[in-house]
């Protein structure tokens, strides 16, 4: 049936959110460090303003919907954000999520609970579906997980917003988000003719970053450094790395330790970067780094410790070349940028990354604003926006469940 006509709910999603709730009262829910107001600014600001801005410049030709592939949790509050932007275009946004901890009962009754409540909300498709699985087991395209995303796609947007380190495997490990993000990507290329966005939220520090996968990292820079002055220049502009500091910074990383400089995140986030871009620009597609966003985790590590980065993939422009001189000659035609190109014009934006607890520390206004709006989220998922507003009086301290 097109996806423009009315549909019938899908039979696996009632297995997995079934027609009564299982329970009749929410199982009582501590916060998370998720539900901080800082995370908030990222859902609005970099996943909300980045999605709103796409939505406006495709077309949903016969009426369908906006396609997301996500990592949702038992709150699906990105899920309940993307909502009401496709409501506020009038389109429905049809999702895929991933959580491979509904294994857990208390896990998959708060998902019940919460899957109830967005299917009830007018402008979620009928078909959406979570599944109990590892998004790392879409690297597999003989798994179930691939198959049952290429049925959904292609997606307008993909959002890994990993509790861990992208980066913390080996390279050429099995079940990595390497071979995720590639077998993705690759999906996304050979589907999809219309940009899309990639956000990525991952952990950066010695502990959860594997020492051969930052090695490669360190060289995917390396490369640009030594072939462009302008990547050279703009290194040293916007991350502060002269030749002496990224050569010390360097021969730490190939000695197999991840230094405990502030410059490493914003180094990992340019070799991460440019790792990506390479992925994209074998299949004739070209990426641009949006505005990207840090904020420490582990109170123990010396500077922020987990990354949100965002990224837009478009088609390169790309004509077909006579090299034999048989078609008669042309105004040349515009060519794609260069990877190093690209790569230099990314600099500025990872150096442009914003500290999101020094921007909130420093304006009460904004603080206020973020908490506000993440109360009245959270209170759409079941918790109690008052008892949320003191939490982040009390400096949003841990809780058990």
């Amino acid at each position: 049936m097109p996806e423009g006509g009315s549909q019938p709910r899908d039979e696996f999603l009632d297995d997995i959110l079934p027609t009564t709730p299982t329970h009749a009262e929410p199982p009582k829910r501590g916060f998370e460090p998720w539900h901080k107001p800082r995370k908030q600014y990222v859902r609005l600001e970099q996943w909300g303003k980045e999605t709103k801005a796409l939505v406006r410049s495709i077309t949903l030709r016969d009426g369908r919907p906006v396609r997301y592939l996500g990592l949702p949790g038992s709150d699906m509050l990105d899920i309940r954000v993307l909502h009401d932007i496709c409501s506020g275009r009038n389109a429905r946004l049809k999702f895929i999520g991933f959580d491979k901890t509904l294994s857990l009962p208390l896990n998959q009754t708060e998902l019940n609970i919460s899957g109830h409540e967005i299917s009830a909300l007018p402008d979620i498709h009928g078909e959406s579906i979570v599944l109990a699985d590892a998004v790392e087991k879409v690297g597999n395209t003989s798994s179930v997980a691939y198959g049952r995303m290429s049925d959904y796609g292609p997606f307008d947007v993909v959002n890994l917003d990993l509790c861990d380190c992208v980066a913390g495997h080996p390279p050429a490990s099995k079940d990595s988000y390497y071979d995720a993000l590639e077998a993705i990507a690759a999906y996304q290329v050979e589907k999809r003719a219309d940009p899309w966005l990639f956000f990525l939220t991952t952990r950066v520090c010695a502990e959860r970053v594997h020492p051969d996968t930052m090695r490669r990292f360190g060289a995917c820079i390396s490369d640009n450094y030594t072939k462009s002055p302008k990547f050279r220049r703009d290194i040293e502009r916007h991350l502060g790395l002269d030749a002496d500091s990224l050569a010390r910074v360097k021969g730490e990383i190939d000695n197999g330790k991840y230094p405990e400089d502030a410059r490493c995140l914003k180094l990992f986030s340019a070799g991460f970067s440019k790792w990506l871009l390479g992925i994209m620009m074998s299949s004739w597609w070209q990426m641009e780094m949006l505005q990207g966003y840090c904020y420490q985790v582990n109170p123990s590590e010396p500077h922020p410790d987990m990354l949100s980065l965002a990224f837009k993939m478009s088609r390169a422009p790309h004509r077909p070349t006579d090299r034999r001189g048989i078609v008669r000659p042309r105004k040349k035609a515009h060519t794609a940028a260069t990877e190093i190109q690209i790569a230099t014009k990314m600099l500025p934006q990872v150096g442009g990354i914003v500290n999101l607890d020094k921007k909130l520390g420093s304006s009460k206004a904004l603080a206020r604003d973020m908490t506000d709006s993440s109360a009245r989220l959270l209170q759409s998922a079941g918790y109690d926006p008052n008892a949320y507003r003191k939490w982040v009086r009390q400096g949003c301290p841990s809780q058990s469940r």
